[in-house]
């Protein structure tokens, strides 16, 4: 039996949407978090005629793949390098602009979704290649606590297959630091400066995933991205 502690995921961004970039054990992404359901249902029931008490049988409409995943939110360790986490915020809807040896900075899209692949793998005897991905994230940060980006995500199954498990190799993720007043020395949303406790930032991007017949199986999003403030909770403005 699968060891379910003993999951691994490559993630890589698509340069075509759902169209496999072979991720690497370069690619590995160190999660806190990581929940795949390998096949989610879409069932159809028959409405047919029986001679007997019972529920009808029933077809299978669409299959996909839900992903729940949150990583720490950190860079990546050196300026202008991306983090690795990074194709999944573009997945989320951001856009990412990096400057040589100086920043990478995410900002909202309406259009043009990036997408990426993962590599799922579970214990050491089973891969599952999911591809098309994308959805939304949400920034948490709060006093006292390590700052998370948490994913709530989409892809296109795929059956899996017996593949071992590569030696993966972790890089452009840097060790967090605790939200405090020491490593944030200063808040400001929209202007507003205060001393924060806690904050979130959701970036409000509905996919709608849509199977139709003569086309390819994809997600568009329902809506443009919307940023949604759920804090800051507990603040205080400065005195001094």
């Amino acid at each position: 039996m699968a060891l379910w502690r003993n999951r691994l995921a490559l993630v890589k961004a698509e340069s075509t949407y759902n169209t496999n970039p072979t991720p690497a054990a370069t690619d590995a992404l160190l999660f806190t978090e990581l929940d795949v359901e390998p096949l989610s249902l879409e069932l159809i029931e028959r409405e047919t005629i029986q001679p007997y008490f019972g529920n009808r049988a029933s077809i299978v409409g669409q299959r996909s793949v839900p992903i729940s995943a949150t990583v720490e939110m950190a860079g990546s360790g050196t300026a202008g390098t991306a983090p690795r986490y990074g194709p999944m915020l573009k997945a989320s809807g951001l856009s990412e602009t990096i400057v040589a040896d100086t920043s990478v900075t995410y900002a909202p899209v309406a259009t043009d979704f990036s997408s990426y692949a993962m590599d799922f793998y579970i214990d050491n005897g089973s891969r599952q290649a999911i591809g098309g991905i994308r959805g939304t994230a949400e920034l948490a940060l709060s006093v006292g606590s390590i700052p998370t980006i948490a994913f709530s995500h989409m892809g296109i199954w795929s059956a899996p297959t017996a593949v071992a498990r590569p030696s993966e190799t972790y890089s452009a993720q840097a060790s967090p630091v605790a939200v405090n007043a020491d490593n944030t020395a200063t808040v400001s949303v929209h202007g507003f400066s205060a001393c924060m406790t806690e904050f979130s930032l959701s970036l409000g991007t509905e996919m709608v995933f849509e199977q139709k017949a003569g086309c390819t199986k994809q997600q568009h999003h329902h809506r443009a991205a919307s940023l949604c403030y759920q804090g800051l909770h507990r603040y205080r403005q400065r005195s001094n």
